[in-house]
This record gives structure tokens, sequence and C-alpha cells, in this order.
């Protein structure tokens, strides 16, 4: 009579392993989400990784972890690289009512899908706790919220997808909210344009 082996178990090997796995991918896939879906927004929150790496100092192959990344404390200290215009203005103004307004509405009209969303999207035309809109934060904080988002409040990232240029013209157009604006501009920012 053949005796089998004690040493066996593999079935049971294989579900832990198969446990094991799944429990990897699940927490793999809530980091993704709470993070942004990108190394550079995981980087941002867990502050006991390195920041400020270059391409010589990163071992890791990663493309995103080889960019240069300001620490936590310089965020929103960014000036603007240029001042303000009608023409400056006018472009943040058409880039905003192309990106921007479908959530956070235009001056007088909210967006009724940004009132869906879940926390709502603020009305970025209307008087609040703290001014009009964004426009009680620095240049440097509106900038970085519109280039780096708000993973807690559902906002994307638009560094990936607006060049430099285009998010300062609607940071400079936030930040002005509270000011009376140009004709024009008013006019791009209600689709009359």
């Amino acid at each position: 009579m053949a005796r089998r082996s004690s040493k066996g178990g593999g079935a049971g090997k294989v579900f832990l392993g198969f446990l094991l796995g799944a429990a990897a991918v699940a927490g793999g896939g809530y980091a993704w989400k709470q993070y942004g879906g990108s190394a550079s927004k995981l980087r941002e929150n867990l502050p006991s990784l390195p920041t400020g790496l270059t391409a010589d100092d990163s071992k890791s192959g990663d493309p995103a972890m080889s960019k240069t990344t300001p620490p936590p404390a310089e965020h929103g200290k960014r000036t603007p690289p240029f001042g303000t215009s009608e023409d400056v203005f006018e472009g943040g103004a058409h880039v905003y009512r192309a990106r921007c307004a479908s959530c956070h509405g235009t001056p007088g009209h909210d967006a009724t899908s940004g009132k869906n969303r879940l926390p709502a999207a603020p009305q970025l035309w209307k008087m609040g706790k703290a001014g009009v809109g964004v426009s009680a934060k620095t240049p440097g904080e509106i900038y970085e919220q519109i280039a780096h988002g708000n993973h807690r409040s559902g906002m994307s990232p638009f560094a990936s997808t607006l060049p430099d240029t285009q998010i300062w013209q609607v940071t400079l157009l936030l930040d002005n909210a509270d000011k009376e604006l140009p004709d024009p501009v008013m006019n791009i920012l209600e689709g009359k344009l």
C-alpha cells in the first residue's frame, strides 16, 4: 500500500497565496485611488518618502520619482511668472470656461454638476466665508490646487493636461475674482464670445 507524504498541503498554500495576492491588489487599488493615481501624488502625501529627487538621485527607475518636487513646506509659495493684464485674464477665462466652469460655475451661474458632486464643488464666483471663491488664497496656493488637484474633494490635477502658462492664467483670473474684470473677460466667462 502506498503511503502519502505529509509534506503536501499544496492546496492550502495555493489558497493562502491567493488571499495574500488579493489583499495586495486591494491595498494597491486603494492607495492608487486615495492618492490620485500617480507616484508623485503618493510621494506628496507620504512625508517619510524623499522629495526633491533628480534624475541622478533616483534609483527607482520610476520617471515620476525622477522629477524634482518641492517639499510640502514650499507648496503654495510659488509666485506668478508674469503679471496681470487683460490678455492674461482673457487667456484664463477661455481655459476656465472650457475646463472649470462645468463644476465651479461662472459669474452669476451655478454649475449643476458641481452641486451634485460629493463633496459639492464650490462656486468660485460667489462670496463665501473667506471672500469670493478662492481669492483669499495666495496665487501660489491657487496654482497648487489647480496643478495638483485635491484628492479629498475629487478635483483632478491639471498639471499633466494644461501648460504651466495656462494654469497661471487661470490662477491670476481666480485670484482677481473679487475685483471687477474687463468686459471682454466677462463675455468669455458668460459664453458670449
